[in-house]
């Protein structure tokens, strides 16, 4: 797997007055951090549940090309009414996160999976839009084990 970022990340706030680290989308507030991996590379991370702790379901939004990860706005009204939780991630050379020449589908496992801790997620559900539903099934297979 290539470019797998399974050792222990830091997560940052983003700073700078052209980024935020909070945005409003609607009514719904999704913050917006930098996870630091290994080898000095970034993967920009998206969350609409940071806030709240209360065992909302995460699901990993997996966005198509040339997207960025941003959660869907459009489903937030309905997610908000389900209790669902969007977390995602810019790819690795999309929006804020670092490239990563040579990375392979499966690598898409290693990045969930960090989100995922950094985060504090323990179960989570995966979502993807046609352009990346592959994406999901290399995360799901490295992660339905873990505990």
């Amino acid at each position: 797997m290539a470019c797998a970022p399974r050792q222990p990340a830091r997560i940052h706030a983003l700073v700078g007055a052209a980024r935020a680290a909070v945005v409003r989308l609607g009514q719904v507030v999704v913050t917006e951090t930098d996870l630091e991996l290994s080898g000095g590379r970034t993967l920009r991370c998206y969350d609409t549940g940071a806030d709240a702790a209360d065992g909302r379901l995460a699901v990993f939004y997996h966005h198509g090309t040339p997207n960025i990860g941003a959660p869907p706005e459009p489903l937030f009204p309905a997610s908000a009414r389900l209790g669902i939780r969007w977390v995602s991630y810019d790819r690795p050379g999309y929006g804020g996160s670092t490239p990563c020449p040579g990375r392979d589908l499966a690598s898409a496992a290693g990045y969930v999976s960090s989100v995922a801790d950094a985060l504090g997620i323990d179960r989570f559900a995966a979502w993807a839009i046609p352009a990346a539903v592959r994406t999901p099934w290399p995360a799901a297979r490295c992660c339905q084990n873990e505990s």
